[in-house]
């Protein structure tokens, strides 16, 4: 229709637990594609202003799994949280 905007779905894939982190890397890993993750919260203002951002790269990247996770809606333990470190050995946090 005249005047309405057509919006796409988002490839943007959001993650809410280690179980849905590790398919959708194994995933990407088996088809061979680059994995983009965005870790962000609702409180941090440089982190929501990325995604836009984040929604067009994942537009223009057709090749590339793009994965988002808010550090807030993942509800775990410490140990869980190495564990997310230790699911892909590329994930690390900087102190």
């Amino acid at each position: 229709m005249e005047g309405q905007e057509h919006q796409s779905k988002s490839r943007v894939v959001k993650v809410d637990s280690l179980e849905s982190w590790n398919f959708h890397v194994n995933q990407a890993t088996t088809r061979g594609n680059p994995i983009v993750a965005h870790f962000s919260a609702s409180w941090c203002m440089p982190s929501v202003a990325m995604n836009p951002f984040f929604e067009e790269l994942a537009s223009d990247f057709q090749d590339v799994s793009f994965l988002s996770v808010d550090v807030d809606e993942v509800k775990n333990s410490p140990n869980q949280r190495v564990a997310w470190i230790k699911a892909d050995n590329t994930c690390r946090i900087d102190k």
